[in-house]
């Protein structure tokens, strides 16, 4: 027989999991778009020196 006390602590973890997960795939997510533009913006660049240099 399960504790009313131990049903209210389980989904508060799942739920706290949960956040947790989102929390990161956000993170992940918007440090990948930034080495991407970073990435972008030194490809332009090299092209544009280049171009100036030729």
């Amino acid at each position: 027989m399960l504790r009313p006390s131990s049903i209210v602590i389980f989904p508060s973890l799942w739920f706290f999991r949960a956040i947790f997960m989102w929390g990161f795939l956000c993170t992940v997510f918007s440090s990948l778009l930034v080495m991407r533009s970073q990435l972008v913006a030194c490809f332009l660049h090299s092209r544009a020196h280049k171009r100036d240099v030729g």
